[in-house]
């Protein structure tokens, strides 16, 4: 059975029989389009560690799914 949810500006309050957790997402960098495209072909940027870093987060995001 799901909690139920509630989304609110800043995030999701989960609702459960005994506790509320309240979480809340911030952005901790902006990483240009280009320095993830030339990550993926390989070309070294002032940015590389970066979008190595973003493109390590999707895909581990996308392989809990």
């Amino acid at each position: 059975m799901k909690a139920p949810t509630k989304l609110t500006g800043r995030g999701y309050v989960v609702l459960t029989s005994q506790r509320k957790f309240k979480v809340e997402i911030n952005f901790s960098a902006k990483i240009p389009i280009q320095a993830i495209e030339n990550a993926l072909h390989g070309q070294e940027s002032e940015n590389s560690q970066e979008a190595l870093r973003v493109l390590d987060i999707i895909l581990r995001l996308y392989t809990v799914k």
